[in-house]
């Protein structure tokens, strides 16, 4: 079983969009995979996948109340972990006891930790959880400095940084993108544009890579998500090969 987190130091950059979809495509080439919702505090999965009120949450199991496979629950072709909704669970949780809970379940082939935003004890506790991290940042330059702190961080923890996802990227000239690469160190691993369809997904519950496949952002997903468990994306449609074509 491998644990990817999914992190940044700043809010509203993607990663519960990027976690969902990234399940979405590895579950869709067999592999079993679960989602956690480990942001504590604004906990945002459950409702992009359309679920409302669960009976038991991550905030149950980090009260030591349950054990976490009965916090699971099943979602197109992957799981997920939600978080609680109601302001007094965060009372009385222990992030700490995350990578504890996580280690109590065998049958997944991949787990994805929607971490918690920032390097707060609730985010480093989803950090921590993980073996590998995956962190997402948008090209503006305030995101792009917490984007290397995160990568720092996540170095001394031990944990094997696989990446910096450059997400919500409009059109770039050249030397904007040389720029954000040097600054990075050559760290990213994709780049994920901006697409309206995101939003238009999100309004019927669902992930991009399903509403609309043959995207750019769905492709760049896909791509990643290939990449993740290394093997590559070779079975283009046709729409696809006409975009990687005109965007060469």
């Amino acid at each position: 079983m491998q644990i990817f987190g999914i992190t940044s130091s700043k809010g509203g950059v993607g990663k519960t969009t990027l976690t969902v979809n990234l399940c979405a495509s590895l579950a869709s080439l067999g592999y079993k995979v679960l989602a956690i919702d480990a942001n504590l505090t604004t906990p945002h999965l459950a409702s992009h996948l359309g679920h409302k009120l669960a009976p038991y949450t991550l905030h149950h199991v980090l009260k030591n109340q349950i054990e976490l496979k009965y916090a699971i629950y099943p979602s197109f072709n992957f799981y997920f972990v939600p978080g609680s909704l109601a302001v007094e669970d965060i009372v009385g949780t222990e992030p700490e006891r995350l990578k504890e809970s996580l280690s109590s379940i065998k049958d997944f082939d991949l787990v994805f930790v929607d971490c918690a935003p920032g390097l707060g004890k609730e985010a480093l506790a989803g950090l921590e959880s993980s073996e590998n991290i995956l962190i997402v940042t948008t090209p503006e330059y305030p995101s792009l400095l917490d984007a290397l702190k995160t990568y720092k961080v996540a170095s001394l923890l031990g944990k094997k940084v696989v990446g910096i996802v450059l997400n919500r990227v409009r059109k770039l000239s050249k030397s904007e993108r040389e720029k954000i690469y040097k600054l990075l160190d050559f760290k990213v691993i994709a780049e994920i544009p901006e697409d309206k369809n995101f939003e238009k997904a999100l309004k019927y519950n669902l992930p991009l890579v399903f509403y609309k496949p043959n995207s750019k952002a769905s492709i760049a997903i896909k791509n990643l998500a290939f990449k993740l468990v290394g093997k590559e994306l070779t079975s283009k449609t046709w729409v696809e090969r006409l975009i990687e074509w005109l965007t060469k």
